[in-house]
């Protein structure tokens, strides 16, 4: 958790993941937020931009892990009350002041719908990811 990382060109390590998971076959780059105004989304898409194979490396290079997995992939996850949002995340029906905030199309972004509220729509919690294709080395 909070995995520390420096930026491509850059001598700083104050810049952390959120998690990174190792399996035998594959890793996973983590990063969570909550996420309720279009201002919030140039922080995911910071985070989208930082999964790269300069971090891979980065990362594989510091710890021993035994054998390297083969395949690395990036996650974020978004939690939101807001339908709104939900909708956007799924680049079908973006609100107007969302168009400008887009998501990458060579990710792949879908939604869950955790917890409804039978009669208020901002009652509903719902959780918001989107997974990379394998990142390279």
């Amino acid at each position: 958790m909070e995995v520390p990382f420096k930026p491509k060109g850059g001598n700083s390590s104050s810049c952390h993941l959120d998690a990174y998971f190792s399996a035998e076959s594959f890793d996973i780059l983590f990063e969570c937020k909550n996420i309720y105004a279009p201002s919030q989304v140039g922080g995911i898409l910071a985070d989208i931009a930082r999964m790269n194979s300069h971090l891979v490396n980065q990362i594989h290079s510091r710890y021993e892990l035994g054998k390297t997995p083969n395949r690395t992939y990036g996650v974020v996850f978004a939690e939101t009350w807001y339908p709104h949002v939900a909708e956007w995340w799924k680049v079908e029906t973006p609100k107007k002041t969302w168009e400008a905030q887009k998501l990458p199309s060579n990710w792949s972004f879908k939604t869950i719908e955790v917890c409804r509220h039978e009669t208020e729509k901002t009652e509903t919690l719902y959780w918001l990811y989107g997974v990379s294709g394998e990142l390279g080395r």
